[in-house]
């Protein structure tokens, strides 16, 4: 299921901004209508995918590139209110470091400015494009 809306913003580094309308009804939901927290992760892995495949197709005419999750090495929800349905989230995402074929990504939620939820995953890619050097 597809989550997030549109890459906003990216510098082709590694470095970039998705948003994510949350539209009341979607699988997201739990039964009494409330959006469930959890689905953050899943919101946030996609923005990171969406940036990851840019990054990595960027050499190639900004071809798409497949990436795979394989690890969430962090997960925080922040203390406030919870996302609320009918809402913009914009997810940031920053790659930390870059290591053929894995980059580590952060991604940090945001709903009207405030800060809602934070991660750091990793990706691989398959393909024999090299990631960005390290940003470390």
């Amino acid at each position: 299921m597809l989550l997030v809306d549109a890459v906003r913003s990216t510098d082709f580094a590694g470095n970039g901004a998705v948003t994510a309308t949350l539209v009341p009804g979607k699988a997201y939901c739990d039964a009494a209508g409330r959006f469930a927290d959890h689905w953050l992760i899943e919101i946030m892995a996609q923005a990171i995918g969406a940036i990851f495949g840019l990054q990595n197709g960027a050499g190639d005419g900004k071809r798409l590139k497949l990436g795979y999750l394989v690890a969430i090495d962090e997960y925080r929800l922040l203390p406030g209110k919870p996302p609320t349905l009918g809402s913009i989230l914009e997810i940031d995402v920053q790659l930390i470091h870059a290591f053929y074929p894995i980059g580590q990504y952060e991604a940090v939620a945001r709903e009207g400015g405030e800060d809602v939820a934070r991660c750091v995953m990793k990706f691989v890619t398959d393909e024999e494009r090299s990631l960005p050097s390290d940003a470390s």
